[in-house]
C-alpha cells in the first residue's frame, strides 16, 4: 500500500485512529465507521483496503466512543447473589455463553457480603448496561422498578414476582416440587421431611406449595418443614436441628442440591445413618456433583440451558423495543433417578 509506511510511524506511540485508517487507506473516516459497524453494504475491494490499513495500524474500534453515539453499550448486566449454590454458578457461566451469542458482552456484578441487592443492580446501571438478568437477589421488586426509572429492561431468571410487571423465566415449580412428591410416595414413603430454602424465595414457596398439594391427594401431611437457605452449611444445620428431636422420616426432600449434599453429609458422618437404607434423600436442581459417587443423589433436574435461551430471548426483544405485556415463563422439570432413594414398596 504506497505510503504505508510513513502513516503507520505517523501514529507514534498513541493509539491509531479511524482518521489515521481512513488517510492510510484512501477513504473517508465515514466509510472506515461503516466497515466496522457493517451498517451498509461496501465494495469487497473498499472493505479488503480498511481492514488492511487497520491491522497493518493495529487499530481497533473504540467501543465505549461508539456508545455515547448510538446510547447502546452492548453489555448485559448479570446479577448474582453471594451463593455458593453451584446452581448459579452453571446459571451464570450459560448466560454469558448466550449473551455472546445474542451479539452481547457481558458483565457479572456479584451481590457482596452486607450490601443489598438494590445497590449491585446501581452499580449495572452506573456502566449504562442496555438490560439486565437477575438471578437472584433478596429485593428483586426493589430492582425492577429501578431499572423501569432508569428505562432499562430487566429480567428476572429463576424466580418470579407476582404483580410486580416485570419478564420472568423459571422452571415450574409447583408441577416439579408434585411429581417429586409422587416420586417418593410411589417408592412407598410416607413420613416425608423437607429441608428448604429462604423461606421468601418464589421458588421455595412453590416446590413446597406442590409437594405438599400431591400429598395430600395421597392423605398424606408434610409436617417436618426446615427453612434456612441455598447452601451446604444450613443444609447441615437444617438436618441436625431436624433429627435432634429423635424425628425419623423415611425420606428427606431437600429444596436445592447444595442443602441436600450438606443434609447427606450430617446423615451419614455425624448420625451414622446410611443413605438411603436408613433414610433417602431427594434434591432439586441437578447440578453436576450430583453425580458424584460420594453422593448419587436423586433430585429434579432444571433445564438450565432452556431456562438461559429464553431470559435472553425476552432481554433482547426488550432492549430492541419490541414485544408488549409481562412474560412469564414457566418449564418442566424432569426427574433424574440415581441411588439416594431406596423403594419401601414390599417386592
Amino acid at each position: 500500500m504506497a505510503g504505508s509506511k510513513k502513516s503507520a510511524e505517523s501514529t507514534g506511540n498513541r493509539p491509531a485512529t479511524s482518521s489515521d485508517v481512513a488517510r492510510l487507506a484512501n477513504v473517508s473516516q465515514s466509510t472506515v465507521s461503516r466497515v466496522f459497524s457493517d451498517t451498509c453494504k461496501l465494495s469487497d475491494e473498499t472493505r479488503k483496503r480498511v481492514l488492511e490499513a487497520a491491522k497493518q495500524l493495529g487499530y481497533r474500534p473504540n467501543k465505549i466512543a461508539r456508545s455515547l453515539v448510538s446510547n447502546r453499550t452492548n453489555i448485559i448486566g448479570i446479577i448474582v447473589m453471594n451463593n455458593e449454590s453451584p446452581f448459579y454458578a452453571t446459571l451464570t457461566n450459560l448466560m454469558i455463553t448466550a449473551c455472546r451469542k445474542f451479539g452481547f458482552c457481558s458483565m457479572v456484578i456479584r451481590q457482596t457480603p452486607g450490601e443489598q441487592g438494590i445497590d449491585a443492580v446501581t452499580r449495572a446501571l452506573d456502566y449504562r448496561v442496555d438490560g439486565i438478568v437477575v438471578t437472584a437477589i433478596e429485593d428483586s421488586e426493589s430492582a425492577s422498578e429501578i431499572c423501569r426509572q432508569s428505562s432499562v429492561p430487566l429480567v428476572l431468571l429463576n424466580r418470579y414476582i407476582a404483580g410486580a410487571g416485570v419478564d420472568s423465566v423459571c422452571c415450574d415449580n409447583l408441577e416439579a416440587g408434585s411429581l417429586a412428591a409422587q416420586y417418593l410416595l410411589d417408592k412407598g414413603h410416607r413420613s416425608i421431611a423437607c429441608l428448604m430454602g429462604d423461606a421468601a424465595a418464589s421458588t421455595t414457596r412453590d416446590r413446597l406449595a406442590g409437594l405438599r398439594s400431591k400429598a395430600e391427594e395421597r392423605n398424606v401431611s408434610i409436617d417436618w418443614v426446615e427453612y434456612g437457605s441455598y447452601s451446604y452449611e444450613s443444609g447441615r444445620e437444617m438436618c441436625r436441628k431436624l433429627l435432634a428431636d429423635g424425628k425419623r422420616p423415611d425420606a428427606i426432600f431437600c429444596s436445592g442440591d447444595i442443602i441436600a449434599f450438606g443434609a447427606m453429609d450430617v446423615l451419614r458422618y455425624e448420625l451414622g445413618l446410611r443413605v438411603p437404607e436408613d433414610i433417602s434423600v431427594m434434591g432439586f436442581d441437578d447440578t453436576a456433583e450430583t453425580a458424584w459417587a460420594s453422593y448419587n443423589l436423586t433430585t429434579m433436574r432444571q433445564p438450565y440451558e432452556e431456562l438461559v435461551e429464553t431470559a435472553c430471548q425476552l432481554l433482547v426483544r426488550r432492549i430492541e423495543g419490541k414485544g408488549s405485556g409481562v412474560v412469564r415463563s414457566l418449564h418442566a422439570c424432569r426427574l433424574v433417578e440415581r441411588g439416594s432413594v431406596q423403594s419401601l414398596q414390599p417386592e
